[in-house]
């Protein structure tokens, strides 16, 4: 995913935007440690938006450039916008909220549609796994239910002489009776509440109980987060959010009909494993609002 983002075209909004927060955050860093103002500013003016296997990626590019010189005229440009959603479990909406990017939604769209068809038609099949796959088919969903026009187009553009019709178009997309619904394609769903319970993970873990309540604020009885958190902190230092954490042994999901079950286990450093976040995914609400959306929402403690 590192690789396929080198080589599409920067989406400047969104990379000043990711910039501009990590900035930020080590400003705050360095603020409450004393740092006068002078100091700070110089030691955040390299930061920059990140840029991940940016020396890789450059020396594999010098090596293939050895023997293909017309590639010189290209630029390779790390960065990190569909793998910043995954590591953090982002949505679109999550995506555009954290780096304040509502005037910029139509070129985040745009970088996700580019990135998902790169994805779809670059990666030879030896090398697409099944976890790849998964991710192609939840971007792919993703751009779906934001604007389902910029994947019908692609598919007409795989042939243009030819007419599509509505089948076509799935069955090129996803291979789902009705794209328009978000559990007519299951397997984007499943990593879709995957993502939407590591969220909470993810937030849980770095305490920030603001975001937890926007996130639930549609429940009539939602978790109460600061209180969990003190409680959770009272027992353990942190919480796992690395690919352990991700680990598919800790989310379970159980299918009954128009309602999932699922439990997030809590990755915490004694590997006891008794917190653990208890939902139900609601699946027609869930297709009348494009995202995850869940009907009981608890936390079970240790």
């Amino acid at each position: 995913i590192s690789t396929i983002e080198a080589i599409l075209d920067n989406p400047n909004q969104i990379l000043t935007a990711q910039q501009r927060e990590r900035r930020g955050e080590e400003i705050a860093a360095l603020k409450a440690e004393g740092v006068d103002y002078t100091e700070r500013m110089a030691l955040v003016e390299d930061i920059t938006w990140p840029k991940p296997l940016e020396d890789d990626l450059e020396q594999a590019y010098d090596i293939f450039c050895e023997s293909n010189p017309w590639a010189k005229e290209f630029d390779l440009a790390p960065k990190s916008v569909v793998r910043d959603m995954i590591e953090k479990a982002m949505t679109f909406s999550d995506l555009v909220a954290t780096y304040t990017l509502a005037r910029s939604e139509g070129v985040v769209l745009r970088y996700l549609t580019d990135a998902w068809r790169t994805l779809s038609h670059t990666v030879p099949p030896e090398h697409r796994t099944e976890e790849l796959e998964d991710i192609i088919v939840w971007l792919g969903e993703l751009i779906r239910q934001v604007d389902s026009s910029l994947v019908d187009e692609w598919a007409a553009m795989t042939d243009p002489d030819t007419p599509v019709t509505e089948q076509q178009v799935a069955e090129q997309a996803f291979a789902v009776d009705d794209p328009s619904l978000l559990s007519a394609n299951p397997r984007a769903l499943r990593r879709m509440v995957c993502n939407h319970f590591f969220r909470h993970v993810e937030l849980f873990a770095f305490e920030r109980e603001k975001q937890l309540a926007l996130l639930d604020d549609y429940l009539d009885d939602a978790p109460d987060w600061p209180e969990e958190l003190d409680a959770y902190f009272d027992e353990y230092a942190d919480i796992g959010v690395d690919a352990a954490a991700r680990s598919p042994q800790l989310v379970l999901i159980t299918e009954e009909g128009r309602h999932w079950r699922v439990r997030q286990i809590l990755d915490d450093p004694e590997g006891d494993h008794g917190w653990a976040f208890e939902g139900v995914v609601d699946l027609d609400a869930t297709d009348d609002s494009g995202e995850v959306r869940l009907s009981e929402l608890t936390v079970v403690r240790g």
